[in-house]
């Protein structure tokens, strides 16, 4: 869930995923993978009655309901609503949804119907694209910058999106991991650490983001910072 990177992380897991077996899917819209370049060896789309069973090891099956009317290069979701018939999805070793949509913009905040999310969720991974550090709070950088506005308290069009602001979107119980569930792990993931200004600096970032993120009184949530154009990663533990 969250901006910019979800699609791009949900192909990385899909492709680098230790089970050997994953099925993806989305419960908002997404990008018809068949468009371009996709890691899957099945893309099942109509799936309607019910949840693709797994073949044979390195099954990487990506699954939605159908097209989104009116937007041919959209499929929607839905699928893991399907999922309490299927015995909770647990015939897939891994299952991963793309659960939020955000117009293709780096940064959003959740409006009162987001995101949304299968109940069942064990791990939750909220997506911010580092290029939008810098730069002003409007619509071009944020979705939905009026939400974004409120809950951190940064003017439109005014001072540059900076750390501390990502701070208080991760930690306001409506911004970055809004409803999540209970039971969920919770990880940042910091996308298009190559496009920074602070290039080789990620380490430091996001140290200085945990303090801040620390500061809020939140002390389980995850941060990681990538470039999934360059398959590098950098968590912090």
């Amino acid at each position: 869930m969250g901006g910019g990177g979800k699609t791009s992380l949900l192909y990385a897991l899909a492709k680098e995923n230790p089970f050997g077996r994953v099925l993806c899917t989305t419960t908002t819209h997404m990008m018809d993978p068949r468009l371009g370049a996709h890691p899957f060896t099945r893309v099942i789309i109509p799936c309607r009655d019910r949840l693709p069973l797994p073949r044979k090891e390195g099954d990487i099956c990506f699954a939605a309901k159908g097209r989104e009317p009116g937007r041919r290069e959209k499929v929607k979701g839905g699928l893991p609503l399907l999922f309490d018939a299927a015995g909770g999805g647990i015939t897939w070793p891994l299952v991963v949804v793309e659960a939020d949509g955000a117009a293709r913009r780096p940064l959003k905040a959740p409006a009162s119907h987001e995101p949304a999310l299968p109940r069942e969720t064990s791990i939750l991974v909220g997506c911010i694209g580092l290029d939008v550090l810098g730069k002003p709070l409007n619509a071009r950088w944020v979705h939905r910058p009026e939400k974004f506005s409120e809950i951190t308290g940064l003017p439109l069009n005014a001072d540059p999106i900076e750390g501390r602001h990502l701070a208080a979107l991760i930690c306001h119980k409506e911004g970055l991991f809004k409803s999540c569930p209970a039971q969920a792990r919770r990880f940042v993931f910091l996308n298009k650490m190559d496009l920074l200004a602070f290039k080789g600096e990620g380490l430091p970032f996001m140290a200085k983001l945990q303090s801040l993120i620390h500061s809020c009184g939140e002390w389980n949530v995850k941060i990681c910072c990538a470039s999934l154009v360059k398959d590098e990663i950098l968590v912090l533990d």
